[in-house]
């Protein structure tokens, strides 16, 4: 969100589609057929630069193969359209999107099929992790109960390992947002993109407003309830266009390079760590 008021902004893109293929855990190569896709993302970068009067872009990735890809497209164009900018690409792990475990797929499965009980594992995160509250669960979880029974029966077959919870991708996504206060030096000179998936740009952007608020209000960070805050942003946004496949978007870390945030933040990720992940 540019504006007046605002001074430090970061680009944050969705990867561009890729194929649908369950066989590599998720991890996918992009389809090529939207290659050139990445060429708005592209130009939209070099404006950006230039108006800040930048000549270095730091490229940060998610390490799935479709945000490398990406980047690898994106930075080629830059390259070709502004060889006066100088490219930097890091991997960072924490980027990633939410880890849906392994599958026990059929020995019939072809790229493209739709698994229901896949389709059925993400209802069933969704109701454990805000309905329920249960940010622990895990996704793919069968839920082995007291009786030796499973709550998801049809998981227990279908998931080899479970996959990660809501806590545990919210502690990697709010460590990767607080590296920006320990490096905004970096900023200074360097445009920084963030190249990651659906979930964590909607987060990023959660966070920009929460922190936000946070210092207009001056108030303080309820201990225990950044998780449901940032559900609640993200669904206020009703899933809005910005987060569809190669979406880029300027938002403002003015809030997130501030100590009291920062430091918030931190206290944050230890109880996340302390209540849900810690202990199980």
């Amino acid at each position: 969100m540019r504006g007046p008021e605002n001074k430090n902004f970061i680009e944050i893109s969705r990867h561009l589609p890729d194929q649908d293929d369950l066989r590599n855990g998720r991890d996918s190569s992009l389809n090529p057929e939207k290659h050139r896709e990445s060429e708005p993302i592209a130009e939209k970068l070099i404006t950006e630069t230039k108006k800040d009067g930048k000549k270095i872009i730091v490229f940060i990735s998610s390490p799935k193969k479709r945000a490398t890809e990406t980047v690898s497209l994106v930075v080629s164009k830059i390259k070709s359209e502004a060889p006066e900018i100088k490219t930097l690409v890091r991997v960072d792990d924490r980027l990633s999107e939410i880890d849906q475990g392994i599958f026990n797929l059929p020995k019939d499965y072809n790229q493209g099929d739709k698994m229901p009980v896949l389709e059925e594992a993400w209802r069933t995160f969704f109701e454990e992790t805000f309905t329920n509250k249960n940010y622990g669960y895990r996704f793919g979880d069968s839920s082995l109960q007291g009786d030796g029974s499973y709550k998801y029966p049809k998981f227990h077959a279908f998931f080899i390992k479970a996959g990660e919870s809501y806590a545990m991708q919210s502690v990697r996504l709010y460590s990767a947002a607080l590296d920006l206060y320990r490096n905004q030096k970096i900023l200074e000179k360097a445009k920084l993109v963030v190249v990651t998936h659906g979930a964590p740009l909607a987060i990023f952007k959660d966070l920009e407003d929460i922190s936000r608020e946070m210092l207009e209000n001056d108030g303080d960070l309820p201990e225990g309830q950044l998780m449901q805050l940032t559900w609640d942003k993200f669904q206020q946004r009703a899933r809005d266009v910005s987060e569809k496949h190669g979406s880029t978007e300027t938002i403002s870390v003015d809030g997130l390079l501030n100590e009291k945030i920062a430091i918030s933040l931190e206290k944050e990720i230890e109880y996340i760590r302390s209540v849900y992940i810690n202990n199980k």
